[in-house]
């Protein structure tokens, strides 16, 4: 109550403060509030340090209605189905999550945040970019995490940071880079004096170019810029693995195959490159190129308007977009500063990256008893949910829980660090469990990113639609009654489908259940109830639609 005021009184000392400006901003909050918010979601910001019995505080306006002397029982919530689709639905199922800052060692989310601060942007954006630069500098050093045998993944991380040009995107993707920036000079360097050698040697024996006397190839740590046969030349020489390093990435997706005139197989090869499958290629005249264990490691930047490009239709149908993480940037203003980023923190992240890049031995790694355990579950609770997510976000689901292995490698080597001379090959139960919050955060970012740029027309929920209608013959059932109230439907349902998918609340419920209804060309009337002398939300229907459910759930 009174809440507008409240904001205008909290943004006065803002010193760009406007009226019109902060009611622009209040209104597209008030706009965004498609679904009540949970307590939990609440605490997350402010602990009121109180455990009562109320899920979210949507219940409480009757008690606020009396205080006020409103009377709360001619109040009722109001439901309008047109604004409830499957994306809200999708937001009940992958809801918004807080970036988890305890993923990673302490004193290395304070580096980011630090960086942040001179930077004068989101500290997100910072380390998932900084996540997406420690897997390139680990790179093929780990050959895989297993899970078990025959369930095991690359660390390779290809990671999308989306931002509006101005956003400093670029310019933090820089300052993280500056490590291996470095490491390619000196790669280059080293190149250029044994390159120098072999041609003085060439000279001095007349010797020919050959197995035995090979010319020097550079090391290359990153590239800008590539075709596939070029990268495939560069994965073969370097082992550890390349970095694909853009701060403009959509050009590159969007290219695929120009130099065959769009009938190439580039992004099939793209894709196996995420998986890390061995790549062969015969060149007529030209030496055969296998590799094993190819790793590309991909971080870009791209501009909102450029999204809408990238997520065609194709890119769900062959599942590109889903071996991507993304980072959707908030829209802020955050004032440049004199601060600068301590020189121990950047000191730390050198070493870091270093200490990562230097790594030459080639191993697994693998789950310790406790850490299956916690990732079997968070697997299949997370497949159970996928069967009542939208067919275009169930893509993301498998992939999901492979980047919790992939993720839980890089924390695992960062944590060795801090936890030097100990080591050990098993990744903890506690480590699978910060990778598990990591990729939590990045669904909820690909959720956000669907909202805004993927087709609509695919984003369908069909077993709910089963779920529902098998709550409304349970209610009338029970009570012999065309009269259902919403709430007791509502328990009913939330029983019926897993936990991962239940809903918040009843009034999503009702939501939900009058999309469904119109879908099915079902009739409905919606009013409060006389029932055991209260007066419950809920529907009135007939014998002739009960039955034609029966029918419908026969089907």
């Amino acid at each position: 109550y009174g809440g507008s005021e409240i904001v205008h009184q909290l943004s006065k000392p803002y010193p760009k403060y406007t009226k019109a400006e902060t009611d622009q901003y209040i209104l597209k909050a008030l706009s965004n509030s498609n679904t009540p918010i949970t307590c939990d979601a609440v605490k997350q910001t402010w602990n009121c340090n109180q455990s009562c019995n109320v899920t979210s505080p949507v219940h409480l306006k009757q008690q606020i209605l009396k205080d006020f002397g409103l009377s709360a029982d001619t109040e009722s919530p109001s439901v309008d189905d047109d604004d409830f689709n499957d994306l809200d639905l999708l937001k009940e199922r992958i809801p918004d999550v807080k970036f988890p800052w305890d993923s990673f060692p302490a004193m290395l989310s304070e580096c980011f945040k630090d960086l942040a601060k001179d930077m004068s942007v989101q500290p997100e954006m910072v380390a998932v970019a900084a996540l997406g630069i420690l897997s390139a500098a680990i790179g093929g050093s780990v050959k895989s995490v297993e899970a078990k045998k025959g369930y095991k993944a690359p660390i390779n991380l290809w990671i999308i940071i989306i931002a509006e040009s101005g956003d400093k995107k670029t310019p933090v993707m820089n300052r993280l880079m500056k490590p291996i920036h470095n490491i390619q000079q000196e790669k280059a360097v080293e190149y250029q004096k044994a390159l120098q050698t072999w041609k003085q040697n060439q000279q001095q024996t007349k010797a020919v170019n050959s197995k035995q006397n090979p010319e020097p190839k550079l090391v290359s740590a990153y590239t800008t810029d590539t075709t596939i046969e070029a990268l495939a030349m560069m994965l073969y020489f370097n082992l550890k693995g390349i970095m694909l390093f853009q701060d403009e990435i959509a050009a590159f997706l969007l290219s695929f195959d120009k130099y065959r005139g769009g009938k190439g197989g580039d992004r099939e090869q793209y894709l196996n490159f995420w998986n890390g499958t061995a790549l062969k290629i015969d060149r007529a005249s030209k030496e055969t190129i296998y590799i094993p264990e190819p790793f590309l490691s991909i971080l870009g930047g791209l501009q909102p308007r450029k999204a809408v490009r990238l997520f065609g239709e194709e890119s769900f149908d062959d599942g590109l977009i889903s071996r991507f993480l993304f980072y959707r940037n908030q829209e802020s203003c955050i004032d440049l500063s004199d601060y600068q980023w301590r020189a121990d923190y950047e000191n730390l992240w050198t070493s870091i990256i270093k200490n990562c890049y230097a790594i030459k031995s080639n191993f697994n790694l693998n789950l310790s008893d406790e850490a299956w355990s916690v990732f079997k579950n968070y697997d299949n609770a997370l497949s159970r949910k996928s069967f009542y997510l939208p067919s275009m976000f169930k893509i993301f689901i498998p992939k999901a829980t492979n980047y919790v292995l992939r993720i839980a490698g890089i924390l695992h080597l960062v944590e060795a660090y801090f936890n030097q001379p100990t080591f050990t090959t098993a990744i903890s139960a506690d480590t699978i469990r910060r990778a598990i919050n990591l990729v939590n955060y990045f669904l909820s970012q690909s959720r956000k990113i669907m909202e805004l740029y993927a087709p609509k027309k695919k984003l369908q929920i069909n077993m709910d639609a089963r779920a529902v209608l098998s709550a409304v013959i349970a209610v009338s059932d029970i009570r012999n009654s065309f009269e259902l109230p919403t709430n007791e439907m509502y328990k009913i349902y939330n029983n019926e489908v897993p936990e991962q998918a239940r809903l918040s609340s009843d009034i999503s419920f009702g939501k939900l259940l009058g999309k469904i209804f119109k879908e099915q060309k079902l009739t409905i009337t919606r009013k409060k109830l006389a029932i055991d002398g209260k007066t419950p939300q809920g529907i009135i229907t007939d014998a002739g639609t009960i039955n034609k459910i029966r029918e419908l759930l026969k089907e």
